[in-house]
């Protein structure tokens, strides 16, 4: 089933590309964020390897940016442990720290999605991170003393909210367009522009406006109202980059979930953490937010009383595993996708899939699911009911036995890892073309300790089989590496990386074996990968490089 399923998976852009496209989209141009080690960053290319340091430099100047155009508010928060330039940087870095990991778990477990159908995928990740920061801006809110009464409305979300916001504040101070375009320097048809068809003021046009404004209001110092006004339209700017990728309704509907979650939060805090004894405790969850411990419970209390199945799951999900949760969506998706379009082709889909036993099929697909949860025991439930109702189908047999002989390793049950391998060799001979069990058996032997057999095993494969692909060379390399032949194992990684270059994994494995051999070039080549695609920084050190060698007992080269 799984091999003939078309391989459309989605490109996951790395953290400096979303970075960027944010940047680009607000518009800021100013704390070196146009220099060449900040457009290496933002361009995510594999090839423009950028030093964690300066990552984080990087970010430093966009939290300065942020804080220093006003577009994120301060008032209130003189409690917290740092500034809120330092907190906003802070706060960016845990998120591109969890990105990259959650992209690194992600890129070689996605399920096959249409792309009209990617959106929901992704929105999964936006509702986990609309709850991250429902807990922070709750906790800002105790810790400041103030009421959600004084959140900012999200009209911000919607797509026609430029023009209504504008015409809105226009219409306060008891100003006319043609009195507006004149004193900001436009033309009436950009004010129409501007009003009428949503389009955005440039920062000059932002200036001029609070200037405008503050001349007819009580308020006459205009710089609260530029901030404001840019506070706005750079929240309008992120819920635009972000319709591009959920859809406007979405970015609308998330916007008001997390307002309401932020309600919810604040009132369940107020009842449980005082802001006079439990500053410390506040500032944690303004900090780190879902990855917070004390946030848990206030989670799963707002979760008890959520109606929405799939919010309900959300706040329980978010201070856990995200890419666990974003991948059950992405194979909930996926699996209503080939439904419908199995439905609409008369069943013809599945025909051309080979898939014989629609009924067989339906447990594998759930199968899959539950192992995207990470419950495996469910998960082998699952196919070894679609292997009853369909014996014949290759698929059937090799997850039985990837799920048998995963788990049989893990716990030292022999009999189970028997059983497991047995199923992969039923894959093997119902069919021969396919790679991927015959992969599966040499993993597995590697993972006993079996590592001449598995190389043997490896080195076996027919000539008529599918091309050799990464998995089965990372799964060489182990065995070479295993068997002390760096060089062999080496090379195999090596392969492996070109087939897959965005595989972190297989970037380890070259990193490892480039120490082992004692090739130091091509040690710091695949540690600065490693570093690009989301591992802690470091890696290339001498230190790095000598504690590898002196595990396995190698010593100086």
């Amino acid at each position: 089933m799984a091999k003939h399923e078309p391989e459309l998976k989605p490109a996951l852009p790395t953290s400096g590309q979303v970075l960027g496209a944010l940047v680009k989209k607000v518009g800021i141009r100013e704390y070196n964020l146009g220099s060449k080690t900040a457009s290496r960053y933002f361009s995510g290319r594999l090839e423009h390897k950028v030093k964690q340091s300066s990552k984080d430099e990087i970010i430093d100047s966009i939290a300065t940016a942020f804080v220093e155009n006003g577009l994120v508010p301060t008032v209130g928060l003189e409690k917290l442990d740092l500034p809120p330039a330092e907190t906003l940087s802070r706060l960016l870095k845990n998120h591109v720290a969890a990105w990259d990991e959650f992209r690194a778990f992600l890129q070689p477990r996605v399920a096959p999605v249409e792309p009209q159908h990617l959106s929901v995928v992704w929105a999964a990740y936006v509702r986990l991170m609309a709850i991250d920061l429902a807990i922070r801006i709750a906790a800002s809110l105790r810790l400041s003393e103030l009421t959600p009464e004084s959140l900012e409305t999200f009209d911000w979300a919607s797509p026609s909210s430029r023009g209504q916001y504008l015409n809105r504040k226009r219409q306060e101070v008891g100003i006319t367009l043609d009195k507006l375009a004149e004193e900001a320097n436009v033309s009436e048809n950009t004010v129409d522009a501007w009003v009428y068809g949503n389009s955005r003021p440039s920062d000059d046009n932002v200036v001029q406006i609070a200037h405008a404004f503050a001349a007819r209001s009580d308020k006459t110092d205009p710089e609260p109202i530029k901030l404001e006004l840019r506070r706005f339209y750079w929240l309008s700017d992120t819920a635009e980059l972000l319709g591009e990728y959920i859809g406007p309704d979405s970015v609308a509907e998330i916007a008001g979930r997390m307002h309401k979650c932020a309600v919810s939060l604040h009132s369940i805090i107020a009842g449980e953490v005082s802001t006079v004894l439990d500053v410390a405790l506040l500032n944690d969850l303004i900090y780190f937010g879902a990855n917070s411990r004390l946030a848990w419970p206030f989670l799963h209390q707002l979760a008890d009383y959520e109606r929405d199945d799939e919010w309900k799951e959300d706040l329980r999900a978010a201070g856990n595993n995200w890419g666990r949760r974003v991948l059950t969506i992405n194979h909930r998706v996926k699996n209503a996708a080939v439904t419908a379009l199995n439905e609409d082709m008369d069943g013809e889909l599945l025909k051309s899939w080979d898939v014989t036993n629609p009924e067989a099929f339906a447990h594998y697909q759930r199968s899959m699911e539950l192992q995207a949860q990470g419950k495996t025991r469910e998960a082998l439930a699952e196919v070894e009911k679609a292997a009853q109702l369909d014996p014949e189908d290759p698929a059937n047999h090799f997850t039985i036995g990837s799920v048998k002989t995963g788990i049989g390793v893990q716990i030292g049950d022999m009999a189970m890892v028997g059983d497991g391998l047995d199923e992969l060799w039923i894959a093997v001979k119902l069919d021969p073309t396919w790679l991927v069990p015959w992969t599966e058996i040499g993993l597995t032997l590697i993972g006993l300790g079996r590592y001449d057999e598995a190389l043997a095993h490896l080195r076996e494969v027919k000539g008529n089989r599918d091309p050799l692909d990464c998995r089965y060379h990372m799964a060489l390399g182990a065995a070479h590496r295993e068997l002390g032949d760096y060089k062999s194992a080496l090379e195999s990684f090596e392969t492996a990386f070109h087939l897959d270059p965005e595989n972190r994994t297989t970037a380890f494995g070259a990193l490892e074996s480039a120490a082992l051999a004692g090739n130091k070039a091509s040690f710091r080549r695949y540690a600065k990968v490693a570093e690009h695609l989301g591992a802690p920084d470091g890696l290339a050190s001498e230190w790095v490089f000598e504690s590898i060698r002196k595990e396995a007992g190698l010593g100086r080269p």
